[in-house]
Parts: structure tokens; C-alpha cells; sequence
């Protein structure tokens, strides 16, 4: 598989038709609708139910057809949704994320704003985390953007994970990773967090220390005019190495010496 422009990742992305039914619901309507406007923009179609017996209490599960694929409380995807603990940095070696939502398959969504954006980013990031080896490749638009979150790479390094960054030259980024800084309308408009997990740990690095089973694992983004995102996430393998060839082929590594002199405005934050 061979793609030609990260637009090409997102308008390859097919959503898979599944759908969330929540049952016997007591809790807080406020809590409902913002899992419920958490799926929306996903294409998965969300439903309320009950239970003969009207037990258990406030659930959610996930299903694919006919076949169960996950479930979690709600109040487990609301506080996950919510995203406070997630845009922590502090909290990053401390998170579990809901398996109904490690559950959903390849997914484009529409009008994403920057929180939102991180925290899918942050799901990515912590994936690359558990691991502790591969390739992080992340654009950040523009490089002085980086520096928000430069706590969460550090210790994504610690663990041996080779993180990329992207972005225009409008900043200098730290010692120890791979910097592409590029003038470019696609580095420029692209938020992408793409993650290729590699050969299996040959040293216990691994943070589950569960499985050797690759994951990898990618989010592709467009910025719209309004300053929303665009675009989709994926974990086809497939996907995931044609995008990586992609952006080695196209944005390979600069050095300080061949950064563009100009510095684009910074505006907005991630």
C-alpha cells in the first residue's frame, strides 16, 4: 500500500457500523450526553436500554452487528472523556483507558476542537508509552508548539520509544529526538500522532510486560477553516507502515543547520 499526502490517509478511512447501547441508566443526564456527544462525530450509533431485571446499573456496551465487541460504565467513559486526568502530564504513567474504547474500530470524525485533539493524541502517546519501543511519529504544525508537551515525550524516551517531531521552524526542539522541521502547507495544516511499534522487545522494556503482539496505531488530522479538525484514526498495521514510509520519504530528519531561517507566527496551542 503506497499513499500519496496524509489527506489521502483520511479520506481512505472507512468507519465500521457499530453501536453503543446504554442500559438502565440512573446517573446524571449531564454525564449521559457528553458520552453520548463523545460518539457522534464517530459514526457509531448509541441507543438506550434495559435489562429485563434492570440490572446492572448504568453500562454501556459495545457491539459490532450482532457480536459484543466491549463494555464499561458509563461513569468509567465519562471520566475518561472528560479528558482532565488524560491533558495531565503529570497523570500520563498513571492512566487506564476503557477497553470499549481501545474496542473501537478504524474511525473518521469531524469538527474536533484542540482539547479533543489531545486527548486522542494522548491515547496514541500512552499506547507507545505501555509499549516502550518502536517509532512515535507526532506533527505538532509548528515546532514551539512541542514544548506543551514535552514532558509526556520525555518519558515516552526513557522507555526507548524513537519519537519524530514535526513542524514549521518557528522553534528549536530539544536534544534526544528526531526533528523535521519543514515550511510546508501539509506539516503546517496536519495534527498526526502515528505510532509503529516495531520487532518485539528483545529486553523488558515493555511497560505491560504482558505481550509481545505489536499495536500500532495512528490519528491523521486536518485543520479546518474554523479551526476545527478533521480526519480519522486507525489501527490497520497496514495503514500505519504506509504512513510512516510516508512521512520518512517525504519530511526526512533536519539538523539545526538546514532549518528554514524563517519563524512563521505562532498562534493557537495544543
Amino acid at each position: 500500500m503506497t499513499i500519496e499526502s496524509l489527506t489521502a490517509v483520511i479520506d481512505g478511512a472507512e468507519s465500521a457500523s457499530q453501536t453503543l447501547s446504554i442500559y438502565n441508566y440512573e446517573g446524571p443526564t449531564k454525564a449521559k450526553d457528553r458520552v453520548v456527544s463523545y460518539f457522534d462525530p464517530l459514526s457509531v450509533t448509541v441507543r438506550d436500554g434495559e435489562t429485563i431485571e434492570g440490572l446492572p446499573k448504568n453500562f454501556a456496551l459495545l457491539r459490532e452487528g450482532d457480536e459484543f465487541v466491549a463494555a464499561a460504565g458509563v461513569s468509567e467513559l465519562y471520566d475518561h472523556i472528560t479528558g482532565n486526568r488524560w491533558l495531565d502530564a503529570d497523570e500520563f504513567e498513571r492512566l487506564d483507558r476503557p477497553e470499549i474504547l481501545d474496542s473501537l474500530d478504524e474511525r473518521t470524525f469531524t469538527s474536533y476542537d484542540r482539547q479533543r485533539m489531545t486527548l486522542a493524541s494522548r491515547e496514541i502517546e500512552h499506547r507507545a508509552w505501555r509499549e516502550g519501543r518502536g517509532e512515535l511519529h507526532a506533527g505538532f504544525q509548528r515546532l514551539s508548539l512541542f514544548r506543551t508537551q514535552q514532558s509526556v515525550y520525555d518519558r515516552l524516551g526513557d522507555t526507548g520509544v524513537d519519537v519524530h517531531v514535526y513542524g514549521e521552524p518557528d522553534a528549536e526542539t530539544p536534544s534526544g529526538l528526531a526533528e523535521h522541521a519543514y515550511s510546508d502547507e501539509e506539516v503546517a495544516q496536519s495534527w498526526f500522532v502515528v505510532y509503529e511499534a516495531g520487532e518485539s522487545p528483545t529486553d523488558g522494556r515493555a511497560q505491560s510486560g504482558e505481550s509481545s503482539e505489536a499495536h500500532p496505531c495512528a490519528m491523521v488530522a486536518r485543520e479546518q477553516e474554523d479551526g476545527t479538525f478533521t480526519g480519522c484514526w486507525t489501527y490497520d498495521p497496514e495503514v500505519v507502515e504506509s504512513t510512516v514510509a510516508y512521512l520518512r520519504d517525504t519530511y526526512p530528519p533536519t539538523t539545526s543547520a538546514e532549518r528554514d531561517e524563517s519563524a512563521p507566527e505562532s498562534a493557537g496551542s495544543r
